[in-house]
């Protein structure tokens, strides 16, 4: 399977020619919608996005996973609606770029060709009905590579975009505006940075610091995570070679020479925050890519002052603001939950048994009640990290997902200001003060 990104020489052009129309833009001209509501502040999602795009009258793709919808905007207005005849499971969310056009395409993947194919991430294209020229052994093909419309609506479509469209692709989203209590007795908290918010609303309930850049050390797997899963197929299998395993640490089985499959180390990976795991996983993105992918899938997803240069985080230039972080923590949670399973020990549906049977659990909370799942992380510039995720029963019913990241503890377990202890502070103030009202 080949990725294909759009030039970077062609997309200054692109940029270049339309320089100054306000309709077209790039992923840096993107701010993530915060918006303030009752003295509250909440940070918004692609739906907020959207609105945003139509105010400011842009030209763009909307891909509406819930409503199996894509619709053409023109000056901020839908020209044409499509409806999706077929689409993967898990199709990814965010903002991307038309990256290429193919008035007829080849996948590797499903041996099938692809009329009208529009790539706009990894290997995910708009396209029309998948053929087959020659029989497939079992006789069985997937029907789209990533979403698929009729012949007749994809030609149309086909027509209507050029390379360089931005796509906003958006997901299941709650809309649902809560109440907190004051944080007058909010814990203090004396890492360097924090931020407790709700998942599915945007709420954020407290925070310090939170849009300063740190190092994140090993939270950067959690992108990793997400980026081999979204671009490959997790049930391939990878070849380890001797270079794969120079970064710092070893994992007890994790050999050159043997081959695994790529499912089989997500679980050194997002337990026991094996190092060399992920440099194997990252070496499988197509066209060795691992990190520019990994950045630009961090800008699609609006964490906008984020930077990756490396796939495990030993490098302190591996930086996120807790509020990026966040937006982290709400695609693993909406998108890709089975990252979290992981992390809590759990094989998620349709994962193989792991052939690493004891790795140590490094994520501190799992065995505590409502834990979802998230990540610990450490190098000795950043001190002690965690991306943690919990559900908790909400006042009228039901229950709420609220993130709690800390960057910059001084410390893992034990004395004063420690990474355990700050999260249970602040677990143990939600769970007497957090209660939720629909508006």
């Amino acid at each position: 399977m080949k990725t294909r990104f759009l030039p970077l020489l062609s997309f200054l052009l692109y940029i270049s020619v339309f320089f100054g129309v306000s309709r077209v833009f790039a992923v840096s001209d993107i701010a993530r919608p915060v918006i303030v509501k009752a003295g509250q502040t909440y940070l918004g999602g692609y739906q907020d996005l959207r609105e945003e795009f139509i105010f400011s009258k842009k030209d763009f793709l909307e891909i509406n996973i819930p409503e199996n919808k894509v619709r053409i905007y023109k000056f901020g207005e839908i020209e044409n609606t499509f409806p999706i005849l077929n689409k993967k499971d898990g199709l990814p969310t965010g903002f991307f770029f038309i990256q290429s056009k193919k008035g007829l395409d080849f996948s590797m993947d499903t041996g099938t060709y692809l009329p009208y194919a529009l790539n706009y991430y990894g290997s995910c294209r708009i396209h029309g009905e998948s053929y087959a020229i020659l029989p497939k052994e079992n006789g069985v093909y997937q029907k789209a590579e990533c979403l698929a419309l009729s012949d007749r609506d994809a030609k149309i479509l086909y027509g209507s975009v050029e390379v360089g469209l931005p796509v906003l692709a958006i997901g299941e989203e709650k809309r649902e505006i809560p109440e907190t209590t004051s944080v007058a007795d909010f814990p203090e908290i004396t890492a360097r940075s924090f931020l407790v918010a709700n998942i599915d609303s945007g709420l954020v309930i407290a925070e310090k610091n939170s849009d300063i850049p740190l190092p994140i050390a090993s939270l950067t797997k959690l992108m990793t995570a997400v980026v081999v899963k979204e671009q490959t197929n997790l049930k391939n299998t990878i070849l380890v070679k001797n270079w794969m395993l120079r970064p710092y640490g070893e994992t007890e089985g994790l050999m050159a020479g043997l081959t695994y499959s790529l499912e089989q180390l997500y679980s050194p990976l997002l337990q026991e925050s094996s190092n060399d795991a992920a440099e194997v996983l990252s070496s499988a993105i197509p066209g060795g890519s691992a990190i520019y992918a990994m950045n630009q899938r961090a800008k699609s997803i609006m964490m906008e002052k984020t930077g990756f240069v490396d796939a495990h985080g030993i490098d302190v230039a591996n930086q996120a603001t807790a509020r990026d972080l966040f937006y982290l923590a709400r695609h693993v949670a909406q998108n890709n939950p089975e990252i979290f399973e992981i992390t809590k020990g759990v094989k998620p549906s349709g994962f193989s048994s792991p052939v690493f049977l004891s790795p140590k659990n490094k994520n501190l909370f799992i065995d505590e009640p409502g834990f979802i799942g998230g990540k610990t992380g450490y190098i000795i510039e950043s001190k002690y990290n965690g991306l943690f995720v919990f559900s908790l029963p909400a006042a009228e019913g039901g229950s709420r997902r609220v993130a709690i990241i800390i960057l910059g503890a001084p410390h893992w377990q034990t004395m004063d200001g420690n990474l355990k202890s700050e999260t249970l502070k602040i677990l143990a103030w939600l769970r007497r003060n957090y209660s939720t009202k629909n508006q």
